[in-house]
């Protein structure tokens, strides 16, 4: 979605939002997925429009854009929900997150900048127990990513797993 280009971390770790993505540049982002959708259909992964590091306007995104949403997923598109971190627990979050959009939305942990532990994780897959997870910002090729899949395979052999191929 390049949600992450809205963020910018603190040296305390904190985010801050000095390029909010406006309306409009939602609305164009999301006409590139509904074209993308149109032609690929079920070949698509895109993520929902959220806001890292941030629930609330994350949860009032998927909100706004839903019918958007739903037309790239009449398509066959399959949609990724960051789960993001904040006040509210990552499951509740998730919960709320299915609800605001209407959609079956697969669960994708950012990983990124270490912004979910793996004791976070399980913990959400043992709760949660999707059919899908996706590590966002986290390629195989890392040894983290590796010790990771094989914990989550232990707890959940049956989960699909995902991870975004970031080698440059």
């Amino acid at each position: 979605s390049g949600a992450f280009s809205e963020c910018v971390f603190t040296t305390n770790g904190q985010p801050t939002y000095p390029n909010p993505i406006s309306e409009a540049e939602w609305r164009r982002r999301l006409a590139i997925y509904h074209r993308l959708a149109a032609a690929l259909g079920p070949k698509l992964t895109v993520v929902a429009p959220d806001r890292v590091a941030d629930q609330r306007v994350t949860l009032l995104r998927l909100a706004r854009y839903r019918d958007e949403m739903a037309e790239i997923v009449d398509f066959g598109a399959e949609v990724l929900i960051p789960v993001q971190n904040g006040e509210i627990a990552p499951a509740e979050f998730f919960w709320a997150a299915l609800q605001a959009s209407g959609l079956n939305l697969v669960p994708a942990m950012p990983m990124k900048k270490a912004a979910t532990g793996y004791a976070e994780v399980l913990a959400f897959v043992q709760e949660v127990h999707p059919r899908r997870l996706h590590l966002l910002g986290m390629g195989y090729e890392r040894s983290q990513a590796r010790r990771l899949v094989s914990m989550l395979q232990v707890i959940a052999p049956d989960m699909e797993i995902t991870l975004d191929s970031n080698r440059l």
